[in-house]
């Protein structure tokens, strides 16, 4: 029985890499991308320094343990989960954990291109991209947002507040990760190339690799069409281009030792 989980920063390829696992596994197996509950709210607890062991964590846990029995392989793709890593190394301590990267304005720009936003300060964003947001969000998602960590202020630009979260989450997860004994680094933009790393890190015996490497090289695309996102792409860019330096020095002055920063960060 293999148990892997895919984490990391929000938009970093945790599905994509579900998609590998579920499209070429030769077993009975278990692979899902942010199933429901989607686990915001305890996200949101773990940044906020509250009690995050809800009962929808638990059961996460007590319905893997059960699978375990008649699966050969479980998967969750999940960059919440990466907010309790240390909990589920120690449910289950031989866990292959996967943690997604990438560079960090690419994804600050996609996810503001997927509507990631904050609830609280709607107002502030374009008119179009509000509408957008209305029309474009699903509604059984919405606890993506009313969930969002929440800045100490919201009185700063909105490239400060979208800084401020993927510090503070990448922190997390950095603090998470650190004892764990089977951990994957992987660079969103070296998935296709990887794959035979991924394979051995996982299991080579549970997948059809011929079905994984041409898995790996689909994108998987958001729910929006491609004009909707390029629009707000676009946007997304106009946000964070003119800030490009000074995000990149505040994150290497937080994390001024660290290899995976130094790694995916545009030089």
């Amino acid at each position: 029985m293999i148990h892997t989980f895919v984490i990391g920063m929000e938009r970093c390829g945790t599905h994509s890499i579900a998609n590998i696992f579920k499209k070429s596994c030769l077993f009975p197996s278990y692979v899902e991308h942010e199933p429901s509950p989607y686990l915001c709210q305890e996200a949101s607890l773990v940044m906020t320094r509250k009690q995050w062991l809800t009962d929808n964590l638990k059961n996460r846990v007590k319905k893997y343990r059960e699978m375990s029995g008649y699966l050969e392989f479980i998967c969750e793709a999940n960059h919440r989960l990466g907010f309790f890593a240390k909990y589920i190394g120690e449910q289950f301590p031989d866990a292959k954990f996967i943690l997604m990267v990438r560079n960090p304005i690419k994804t600050l720009v996609s996810r503001v291109a997927t509507l990631a936003h904050w609830p609280e300060i709607i107002e502030r964003y374009p008119f179009f991209y509000q509408e957008k947001i209305k029309k474009l969000v699903p509604k059984g998602k919405d606890c993506f947002n009313t969930f969002r960590p929440k800045p100490p202020n919201f009185n700063t630009p909105l490239y400060e507040i979208y800084l401020w979260e993927w510090i503070e989450t990448y922190r997390i997860i950095r603090e998470q990760i650190t004892g764990l004994k089977h951990v994957m680094i992987l660079d969103t933009k070296d998935i296709a190339i990887s794959v035979d790393a991924l394979l051995d890190f996982t299991g080579r015996s549970v997948f059809n690799p011929i079905v994984a490497a041409h898995e790996s090289k689909k994108r998987i695309d958001s729910v929006y069409d491609q004009e909707d996102k390029a629009d707000a792409t676009e946007y997304a860019w106009d946000m964070f281009e003119p800030h490009k330096k000074n995000i990149n020095e505040r994150i290497l002055s937080e994390f001024p030792d660290d290899k995976i920063i130094q790694r995916i960060m545009v030089k």
